[in-house]
């Protein structure tokens, strides 16, 4: 089978909508609206290329409480492409909807193994800015089938830092 991210890039080859929402299979939406609210706003916003809210986390196993994903305590609701860069600002993929600026022409490291849900959103940011709404309307799950959330937070930022350096 080819890695995640190959079939993602050939996915982001093919689309021809306006806008593109990453949904895993193990995550979900907890807001019927949540589609509709987003995208109301980038039809409203021709200079924001992508919306995102908060994520709550659900540990399967029960061993911790779920939580909404820690983001920083005085959080803006406009977010550049420095922000993420800088890991200032970060946001579950879950909640975010972005704009389909490559218009089936994604840059070619989105079929890389270091192209992660950071680069995604800073290979978006080249093209705009982020809103944030502080709303929740959707669930991580993290259990020990995951890639990302079995790894240490450190090991966890090192591969983002490392898939922006590459991007680089």
């Amino acid at each position: 089978d080819p890695p995640q991210q190959k079939v993602t890039y050939a996915g982001l080859k093919r689309l021809d909508g306006d806008y593109i929402a990453i949904l895993e299979g193990d995550d979900y939406w907890s807001n019927k609206e949540k589609v509709q609210i987003q995208i109301s706003f980038l039809e409203q916003n021709p200079g924001y290329v992508a919306t995102a809210h908060n994520t709550v986390k659900v540990y399967e196993d029960g061993k911790i409480p779920s939580h909404k994903f820690v983001y920083h305590p005085d959080i803006k609701p406009t977010h550049r492409i420095d922000d993420f860069i800088n890991m200032t600002s970060f946001f579950h993929t879950t909640s975010i909807i972005y704009r389909n600026v490559f218009c089936g022409h994604p840059p070619k490291e989105f079929a890389s193994k270091w192209s992660c849900d950071i680069f995604n959103t800073v290979a978006h940011l080249t093209k705009g800015r982020m809103y944030y709404m502080d709303l929740d309307m959707s669930v991580y799950r993290a259990h020990s089938g995951g890639n990302y959330s079995t790894l240490p937070e450190k090991k966890g930022r090192i591969f983002n830092i490392e898939g922006l350096r590459r991007y680089n």
